[in-house]
């Protein structure tokens, strides 16, 4: 019984994706993850445009949460939309572009170059892209048509570092399948480690593809003790700046202090002695007025005495 109920959630899952994938085509489904809670189940939904899953002011996800919680019987579903990271490498994304020219009824052939010559313009490593079934109109056979270009793994258990995808289009002649395998940027496969590799991975250095070229091999260097060192030197130098700076700040703050003080020392002697130039001037001319004084005090005197004896 525990079995049975297993086999049914995974059924029910497959049945989500293709539902989601059929709805959310144009906005480029890539994947779906359900978490149950207590309250609600919650549908996680990876897109590459999420604007368009979304849609004006959410009413298409509304929409497909009513009809999910009628279709597939689930008690409060909560549909969230993510971005995909690296969209420009989702395999199903660029797989549907494709399906959906070629169910509007564009010829295959321009529809091809135009995947070639866009996969071509991105950084990855290879690519293979194949077009097989009623490519024709009425009486034609069955073709295939692949495009190859770049370094690619086809067997083995390298094969998992690449991305794949596979998708069918109606077109009115017939159905036309496509095929999509590419390799990722920066993935290193065994196969290509070298000597220089292996130095660098002794070294604590890590190895990348070039963004251009990617199958040249670039060594970059990671925060080893080195670069550790390094900081700590400069963090250290910018220190010792930073007290000198602030050294030669206070020496000028001291010295402009000190001759603010010598300015108020002399200018208070300067008051200092201008008052006592001022109190020897009066004494002077109390000295000198002295005796003036007396003369007339003899004066007065002898004349009160000859008035008296007359």
């Amino acid at each position: 019984m525990i079995e049975k109920y297993f086999v049914k959630q995974a059924f029910r899952k497959i049945d989500l994706e293709r539902f989601f994938e059929k709805h959310f085509a144009k906005a480029g489904f890539n994947s779906l993850s359900i978490v149950k809670t207590p309250m609600s189940t919650r549908l996680i939904v990876c897109v590459a445009k999420p604007g368009i899953a979304i849609g004006y002011s959410g009413k298409t996800i509304k929409s497909i949460g009513q009809i999910v919680e009628d279709k597939f019987s689930i008690k409060n579903p909560h549909i969230e939309i993510k971005s995909v990271e690296d969209a420009d490498y989702n395999v199903k994304y660029i797989i549907q572009n494709i399906v959906n020219e070629l169910e509007k009824g564009i010829n295959w052939k321009q529809v091809a170059y135009k995947a070639v010559k866009n996969l071509s313009e991105l950084p990855i490593m290879g690519f293979e892209l194949i077009f097989k079934g009623k490519m024709m109109s009425k009486g034609g056979r069955k073709q295939k048509y692949r495009f190859v270009s770049g370094y690619l793994k086809v067997i083995g258990d390298q094969t998992k570092f690449m991305k794949e995808a596979i998708a069918p289009a109606y077109t009115k002649s017939g159905a036309i399948g496509v095929r999509l395998k590419l390799v990722p940027p920066n993935v290193m496969f065994p196969d290509k480690i070298g000597e220089k590799e292996i130095a660098a991975a002794i070294k604590g250095l890590t190895v990348t593809h070039n963004d251009k070229d990617p199958a040249k091999v670039v060594v970059e260097e990671v925060a080893t003790e080195k670069a550790d060192k390094k900081e700590k030197e400069l963090d250290k130098k910018i220190e010792a700046v930073e007290k000198s700076e602030k050294k030669a700040s206070i020496s000028l703050e001291s010295k402009d202090s000190k001759q603010s003080q010598v300015v108020k020392s002399s200018s208070q002697k300067e008051a200092v002695l201008t008052q006592d130039k001022k109190v020897e001037v009066k004494e002077k001319k109390v000295k000198a007025e002295k005796p003036k004084t007396e003369a007339k005090e003899t004066k007065t005197k002898v004349e009160k005495k000859a008035d008296k004896k007359e």
